[in-house]
């Protein structure tokens, strides 16, 4: 089915109707390429072009105004001795269009002349996107390079939404999707959309998507489902950010990775595409049907395959290559790392006070000394104390691993035809705490996807919850839990205790055991306010983080010497 062709309306305002003629055809032709019908309104009168201007209907604005700037000042007779001296009158007539409309596309044209910079500046000042020397465009019109201008038109026509360019989108009524959309814009996300596709030779005719997460560098993740112009459907990835750099970091740092791990671990990455309107976007490409690993661990029914996901992504040239070979950072003790920055110790003791009559409360978490806990949070959050142990004694250099940075269950996705992990959003792939990878998935398995859903609403498995987070501290393979939708759950978290050795290489040297519940507390504290968990998992987070910390006391107070 051939699609309708979208009418774009230019006014075009010159003395000269010649001027018009030389490129009428060309543009026409430029247009046609682009599945736009061209309309030309032709007006030789500023006067009058400033009346049509301001008669249309403000939501109806002329989509493009070409305007000369340059107009006789009086009527100009055929004789050749009656030319009459020229005014910048154009200007009026650019200021009258963007007066009515923020979105019109405003082409100034200029004589050239040397006394014209001006002009030039003063049209741009008065709102014209484009201002252009009239005997440059009229040279280049006759080697095609009219088709610059055309382009340029073409693309804020469709960042303004003047011209529907690019797939349909189907937006969900879900609070980050529409967040998205509000940030960004709808002709913006459509445009991105179709360059990340592009990029790839896709052509979409229709986009659902559907909300992941913020990303480790800030950006937005959404999964993009496509159809295809052909027919075919394609899933992708989509990332988008006002930050390009961080953007283009992420791509280096999945270049980088993909030498490191083996195939095909690392999602394929698509170039960054934009900016659009100050927006740019990434492309992930993954299998079809592939599900987050919070999600998809959900299911009590995957359990037998577990240890083979857990397998892949991280032995068999899995994460632990980058594991296996720390470097130890000159100058820098292992406790400085593991402290929480200024900003985020703010946030947990803002949280501690929203948190704190739960905890206490017999339908809450029950806790009978409140303030014992609050005190060891508080002593490590900004002293570094573990417990009755001072940061002093924590005097272990700093060991670095090569790491993802950010490995959550969002950002491992499992293939459902495979149970293939792929790796996503690479923008802090490097050098990191040789615990962070591994305690920031572990902590991420326990409070997302241990009573996933209504249950992780109530209060009554709390102090459950609590003892399956002190056993992973513990690293002990007898994990477990009497609820069968947390089979799988529990399967990830023993195999991360039973292959301990593998996954967290310096833990064989005892004296560093400290430092794995120090990871965990530190990943702990940062969910305690992210708002998007439940105050239960929150409150969770915040009473296992205590627990952690006085084993991470405990185990210096009792680590070998040698």
């Amino acid at each position: 089915m051939t699609m309708p062709k979208q009418t774009v309306e230019i006014l075009f305002v010159d003395d000269e109707e010649d001027n018009l003629k030389v490129l009428e055809k060309r543009l026409v032709r430029s247009f046609d390429k682009l599945g736009c019908e061209l309309r030309i309104v032709f007006d030789d009168d500023v006067d009058s072009a400033c009346d049509r201007i301001s008669r249309r209907d403000r939501s109806e604005p002329f989509p493009v105004v070409i305007a000369d700037l340059l107009f006789p000042t009086r009527p100009v007779r055929h004789d050749a001795e009656a030319n009459a001296p020229l005014a910048p009158r154009g200007i009026e007539v650019v200021e009258q269009a963007r007066t009515a409309s923020d979105k019109t596309v405003i082409v100034a044209l200029t004589q050239g002349s040397v006394h014209q910079p001006r002009l030039e500046h003063e049209a741009a000042d008065g709102g014209a996107d484009i201002v252009l020397r009239r005997q440059q465009l009229l040279a280049d019109a006759k080697q095609g390079g009219h088709q610059e201008l055309v382009r340029k038109v073409y693309a804020l026509l469709c960042e303004r939404d003047m011209v529907p360019f690019g797939p349909s989108l189907k937006i969900p009524e879900e609070p980050g999707m529409q967040s998205v959309v509000h940030d960004a814009g709808h002709p913006t996300l459509r445009l991105l959309l179709a360059d990340v596709f592009a990029a790839r030779e896709m052509t979409p005719t229709e986009i659902a998507l559907s909300y992941v997460t913020p990303g480790a560098s800030g950006a937005r993740v959404m999964r993009a489902a496509a159809t295809l112009a052909d027919g075919s459907h394609r899933q992708l990835f989509i990332k988008v950010s006002k930050d390009v750099e961080a953007l283009r970091l992420e791509q280096r740092n999945s270049e980088r990775s993909a030498g490191l791990y083996a195939h095909p671990l690392v999602v394929p990455y698509i170039g960054a595409v934009g900016p659009r309107n100050g927006w740019a976007a990434l492309g992930m490409a993954f299998a079809d049907e592939a599900l987050p690993l919070r999600r998809w661990i959900t299911d009590p029914a995957v359990a037998p395959v577990v240890p083979q996901v857990m397998e892949r992504l991280f032995l068999r040239g899995g994460l632990s290559v980058g594991y296996r070979d720390g470097v130890v950072s000159d100058g820098e003790r292992a406790i400085k790392r593991l402290v929480l920055p200024a900003f985020r110790r703010v946030l947990v003791r803002a949280a501690v006070d929203e948190l704190g009559p739960a905890l206490a409360h017999p339908a809450g978490a029950g806790i009978d000394d409140l303030q014992a806990v609050i005190d060891v949070v508080e002593g490590f959050s900004w002293d570094g104390r573990l417990g009755d142990v001072a940061a002093t004694d924590a005097a272990d250099d700093l060991l670095l691993c090569v790491s993802h940075g950010d490995l959550h269950g969002g950002n491992v996705l499992v293939a459902k035809h495979d149970a293939q992990p792929l790796l996503v959003d690479l923008a802090r792939f490097g050098p990191h705490h040789w615990a962070n990878d591994v305690a920031r998935l572990a902590v991420d398995l326990v409070l997302r996807s241990l009573d996933a859903g209504v249950e992780s609403f109530f209060w009554h498995r709390f102090a459950r919850w609590r003892r399956v987070a002190w056993l992973l501290g513990d690293l002990d393979p007898a994990i477990d839990d009497d609820e069968e939708r947390n089979a799988s759950v529990v399967a990830a978290l023993r195999w991360i205790a039973e292959h301990r050795y593998d996954v967290l290489p310096p833990l064989e040297q005892e004296r560093r055991r400290w430092e794995w519940h120090v990871a965990l507390a530190e990943q702990l504290l940062r969910r305690t306010y992210q708002k998007d968990l439940p105050p239960a998992k929150r409150a969770l987070a915040l009473v296992a983080a205590h627990d952690q910390i006085l084993a991470g006391g405990s185990g210096l107070r009792r680590r070998p010497t040698f």
